[in-house]
């Protein structure tokens, strides 16, 4: 038990809640300092917290006690926000577990045995205190940094609970078992699971034999990969984050958090975690493959939440000190945010930049089911980084782009109105009158006030075209999904308008108009032909040159255009 140094003032009861000093009853059991023993509590329940917190205390002595007058407390690590309840009467079998729970007695489960209804408000998750008094006594006190979630914190089962020994961090573990009809677990009223046992600095190794742990430092590990924002399973069970190792080094009393100065968690493992340089390793909420997502192996878990906007993550070392952090702004439902291959240090990952959300899937474990998209404990994909304002990539060298000039573009092809549902299969064609690169390109539809309204996406490469070219930009770069167009060279969101009124594509270079055309003056295409331009007038193209077996639409994307009639 953690002795305080500060003196406890009863109050008249204020906002906070507090007992007025009159209200108090005596402790009719007049225990002394370690004589009941905080053993268990959930702090953190699944889903809402309201009704499904509980404190478990055993009574130390051989002795039936009477627990009439014994104050509980909850509150912040530092003791703000203090909240405390006086135990009704109630007997204590000798070397029993008591269980206190947050909802009224009279409506309690069978695992509560005293009920403290809303006296308390709610456990804090991190930062927390609980602590019992007999009169101005402190008996037991246990402050913790963070919690699991939907598991109980246990003072380890393997020895009786002990008001000094609680205070060990090592001593205490997840509690693991049923005990209602919530997903919720821990051992309330009864003995807890015995907790791995672990020796400050050292692991065991395969054989058994028990080493001193190889601590990571600055430099030795960088984080690669967050799941922030699950969508196959739930948060508390599918967040998960990767770490690659720049050195041989043990994962065994490295400190988790969301900063590097408030750490959250220690991965107090019984055996050595040993990771190897360039290998790739996954930390998650949950280790069963079942239950996060079809995760693959898992080497240690994490009990804090990840946030899914503006949030960070840190490793710290066995002293306290920083191994390597992120940030990430934000993150999208089901991807991971991941790393690209070239900036994975402990310097570059600070840069938001170098971080992409991942596309690609992988494979769960049961054909059936499907995953999120990341690449857990393997390399990550290239990332497109955001280049220099007026920059692409050369053969990966970076130049000035060369954009073009006014009448270096026209517009000869479109694709407003396709036969049947649009969405994905819209597209238009410019052709080249000079030699210039496409990247930067602005693309609007109003013709009225001229607005840009996105920037067409073709990448970082220098996308150069030459005098005679045909150019395609198409809602989607696939094949499979835009309609069976060939090659496209960039792609747009927008949708091109085949109502009456304004229709226009325009075409931007540095905030100018370059190219556009008005397609609602000079008519337009039945449903699902294009409307194209054969260098002297518009007319609705019915050529079957891409696809129209399979989508029923037809022209000439990146051809030359028939002679209109």
């Amino acid at each position: 038990m953690r002795i305080l140094t500060v003196i406890l003032a009863i109050v008249a009861v204020g906002c906070d809640g507090d007992p007025k000093e009159d209200e108090l009853v005596p402790c009719v059991g007049a225990f002394g300092t370690g004589e009941l023993v905080i053993s268990e509590f959930l702090a953190n329940p699944s889903g809402a917290d309201e009704g499904l917190e509980w404190v478990e205390i055993h009574n130390a002595s051989e002795n039936v006690v009477e627990l009439e007058g014994v104050r509980i407390e909850f509150s912040k690590s530092d003791l703000e926000g203090v909240k405390s309840f006086q135990l009704p009467a109630f007997q204590a079998e000798s070397e029993s577990y008591t269980v206190l729970g947050d909802v009224a007695t009279e409506f309690a489960p069978a695992h509560i045995d005293i009920g403290y209804g809303f006296e308390l408000g709610s456990m804090k998750n991190s930062d927390g205190r609980i602590a019992l008094y007999c009169d101005d006594r402190l008996v037991d006190e246990v402050i913790y940094s963070s919690v699991p979630d939907g598991k109980s914190e246990a003072f380890n089962g393997q020895q009786v609970p002990d008001a000094e020994q609680n205070d060990v961090e090592e001593l205490w573990c997840v509690g693991e078992g049923d005990y209602d009809a919530t997903d919720n677990e821990g051992t309330p009223g009864a003995e807890n699971n015995t907790c791995p046992l672990v020796l400050p600095g050292k692991c065991n190794d395969p054989l058994g034999n028990s080493r001193d742990i190889i601590h990571a430092t600055a430099g030795d590990l960088v984080i690669t990969e967050v799941m922030p924002n699950p969508a196959a399973v739930s948060d508390s069970a599918g967040e998960w984050f990767e770490i690659k190792a720049i050195s041989t080094v043990d994962l065994n009393e490295m400190k988790l958090g969301t900063e590097a100065a408030a750490p959250k968690q220690t991965l107090l493992l019984e055996d050595c975690v040993s990771v190897s340089p360039g290998e790739y390793v996954v930390v998650a909420r949950n280790d069963l493959s079942e239950e996060n997502g079809g995760l693959g192996s898992v080497v240690a878990k994490f009990s804090f939440s990840l946030t899914n906007s503006n949030g960070s993550l840190s490793l710290i070392d066995h002293e306290g000190n920083e191994i390597d952090s992120v940030t990430w702004a934000s993150s999208s439902s089901g991807k991971s945010r991941s790393l690209d291959a070239s900036a994975q240090n402990a310097a570059d990952n600070d840069d938001e930049n170098n971080w992409c959300n991942s596309e690609n899937p992988w494979v769960h474990p049961d054909p059936l089911l499907t995953t999120d998209s990341g690449t857990p404990a393997a390399a990550n994909e290239v990332c497109e980084i955001p280049l220099p304002a007026g920059q692409c990539l050369d053969g990966g060298i970076m130049r000035p782009i060369v954009p073009p000039a006014l009448n270096e573009l026209t517009v000869t092809e479109l694709m407003a109105n396709p036969d049947g549902t649009d969405g994905g299969f819209e597209w238009f064609e410019l052709r080249a009158e000079a030699t210039f690169d496409l990247n930067e390109l602005g693309f609007g539809r109003d013709g009225t006030t001229m607005t840009q309204e996105e920037t067409l996406t073709v990448g970082n490469d220098c996308k150069r075209v030459n005098s005679g070219d045909y150019i395609l930009f198409a809602q989607g770069a696939d094949t499979a999904t835009n309609g069976g167009l060939p090659v496209v060279d960039g792609t747009f969101t927008s949708a091109l308008r085949n109502t009456s009124g304004e229709r226009n594509i325009i075409i931007f270079s540095a905030g100018a108009v370059v190219a556009s055309y008005d397609y609602g003056v000079s008519g337009s295409a039945t449903s699902g032909n294009s409307w194209s331009f054969d260098d002297t007038i518009w007319c609705s193209n019915s050529t079957d040159f891409y696809g129209a077996a399979a989508n029923s639409n037809y022209g000439t994307p990146k051809q030359i255009n028939p002679t209109c009639p």
